[in-house]
């Protein structure tokens, strides 16, 4: 089993989190938040509540902004990204 692990979202070309995206449902039933990303910085935490896959693949988070602490807790977050990759969503374990 894997430890907690985040979800990072790179919302630079959508404005806001999406709450469906194509990833495994297996591995995101230990995602514990998912973290919008913009040019490489942290901008909103959301707790994850659960996670339901759609009929088109794709997995639907329903998400509640975390908490201020948590979002202090990520603010310095490294969520640096390989140059060229098409995916806006990644994976890290948790702090």
């Amino acid at each position: 089993m894997r430890k907690n692990e985040i979800l990072t979202v790179d919302v630079s070309n959508y404005g806001q989190p999406n709450s469906a995206w194509r990833v495994s449902l297996e591995r995101s039933r230990n995602v514990k938040y998912v973290v919008s990303v913009s040019e490489g910085a942290v901008k909103t935490v959301y707790t994850v509540e659960n996670a339901k896959q759609r009929k088109d693949g794709r997995v639907n988070f329903k998400l509640v902004k975390a908490s201020q602490d948590v979002q202090n807790e990520y603010k310095n977050f490294d969520v640096s990204r390989d140059k060229g990759s098409q995916n806006p969503c990644r994976y890290f374990e948790a702090l």
